[in-house]
């Protein structure tokens, strides 16, 4: 996420596991099948209505008009007897955890409900963030209405096509798509693909796609609104497959980023950055990376369908964020420490000098060796793969800090995902130990790199990875 203070804040959910058994083909040996469906509906913004604040990088980017559309995709998941989960992924800049709240009451039907967003730099802004000026929020309240609305009906049409599926995983790396744009060189560059077959024809009837890097091709220059390369990715994939996908965001932090980086056309001709045939082609070559890794998928065995949630409280350390909460920039409640792990809601107003707090979620959802981490922000790949920079680069704020346990070590599935910006949008998710906000800086830098400016402050992945360690503990 990009901007002058670019995003956060958070509140409540539950902790929940569920459970339940899969049936038996007759006349063969026990298979691993779930009930799978899915559905998209467009969530274009009109831009001849009404002013569309773009969202992602300055302040009163005005929308132009539309590139292509924006969709709402949903899977829905469900094991017969046991539970339904459903996961709808938005061509958005992402949403606060209080709008996932509010969804979910208004679909009782599902045990589970996930709302995430690719992060789209190109679409409206639905976080407050991006309006004319400083300290204006850009949302337009009925686009997100309408949005929360319709999400009802689009879970229905998903789990109005539910069949019985057998479910595959292939996994590619694609180094060459994406940039880490923050020192060190750390990427999460590993791609994951599930394929969810009709187990009584054989055919496909859905997949899912997860990568970690920001839609931001065309840059902060772009007025028109586009859903970036997770669009041409689906297509390229459902051309093939012949059937409707999801796109789900994972590691972004870091900062994982498409923004300089060169693809070349069918022909071999280096295309132009920041351009729409830019964007077009690395969908591309994402969705033909997942096709040939498919070629080599593995069956994905499980017993049963399970979710976890629980709620995590983070400090608002950042003061541009307090500033925001008190001119109600923030739509969502302010949290303050009443005793030690207890909170109540409060007025940003009425906090006085006492530390605000966020209150947000996290969550994991299991289909056997595939495994969901659902992370409410832009967490950095250290922090998922464990793959900390050692020893400690010179200059950073809290060298002696210990290291965060990474949130893939809690694992032994073999088909790892995070989901990023899941349920909530917290900002950057930092190892402590990385941390450099004060001079001297890191790699001999005359300032900061860009990151803390836009994160909660340093307590947030020492929070973050000992809330998932708990979650797991139950």
């Amino acid at each position: 996420m990009r901007s002058f203070f670019t995003i956060l804040l958070v509140l409540g959910g539950t902790g929940f596991i569920g459970t339940g058994r899969l049936p038996q083909i007759q006349g063969q040996a026990p298979v691993s099948v779930i009930h799978a469906g899915f559905a998209q509906m467009d969530i274009t913004p009109d831009t001849a209505a009404a002013k569309v604040y773009i969202a992602g990088f300055g302040s009163n980017r005005v929308a132009t008009g539309v590139h292509d559309p924006l969709f709402a995709r949903a899977i829905v998941l469900e094991q017969p007897g046991g539970k339904k989960i459903g996961i709808v992924s938005v061509d958005l800049v992402g949403f606060f955890h209080d709008f996932t709240l509010e969804t979910r009451k208004l679909v009782p039907e599902l045990d589970y409900l996930v709302i995430c967003s690719t992060h789209n730099h190109n679409g409206p802004d639905t976080l407050g963030l991006w309006g004319p000026g400083f300290g204006r929020s850009g949302v337009d309240k009925a686009y997100v209405r309408s949005i929360q609305k319709r999400i009802p009906n689009l879970i229905k049409e998903a789990m109005g096509n539910k069949v019985p599926c057998k479910l595959v995983a292939a996994k590619a790396s694609a180094p060459e798509l994406l940039r880490d744009g923050r020192l060190p060189d750390i990427k999460h560059d590993d791609l994951v693909v599930l394929r969810f077959d009709d187990a009584k024809s054989g055919k496909p009837h859905g997949f899912l796609l997860q990568w970690n890097n920001h839609p931001e091709t065309v840059d902060s220059d772009g007025t028109l609104i586009t859903a970036d390369f997770p669009t041409p990715a689906l297509e390229t994939i459902s051309k093939s497959l012949g059937c409707k996908g999801i796109y789900l965001t994972g590691t972004v932090g870091g900062l994982m980023t498409t923004i300089g980086v060169k693809v070349k056309d069918k022909s071999g001709k280096e295309l132009p950055l920041k351009t729409f045939e830019t964007m077009n082609r690395l969908g591309e070559l994402l969705g033909e990376k997942a096709l040939v890794a498919l070629k080599e998928a593995q069956n994905v065995p499980f017993s049963q369908l399970e979710y976890k949630s629980k709620i995590v409280h983070f400090p608002v350390e950042n003061r541009g964020y307090q500033a925001f909460f008190k001119l109600g920039v923030f739509n969502r409640k302010a949290f303050v420490e009443t005793t030690k792990g207890q909170f109540e809601s409060i007025q940003p107003s009425d906090a006085g000098d006492r530390k605000f707090w966020m209150q947000s979620e996290v969550g994991w959802i299991g289909l056997g060796d595939a495994e969901f981490f659902l992370v409410p922000g832009e967490i950095y790949p250290e922090l998922v793969l464990g793959k900390f920079q050692d020893p400690v680069e010179p200059g950073a704020d809290f060298p002696d800090a210990p290291l965060e346990k990474s949130l893939f070590s809690m694992s032994k599935a073999k088909w790892k995902m995070t989901v990023g910006l899941a349920n909530d949008e917290v900002g950057y998710i930092i190892p402590k130990r990385q941390w450099d906000e004060k001079a001297p800086f890191c790699y001999g830098r005359e300032k900061s790199q860009y990151g803390e400016i836009n994160s909660l402050g340093n307590e947030t992945a020492p929070r973050l990875s000992e809330a998932f360690q708990e979650l797991f503990a139950k």
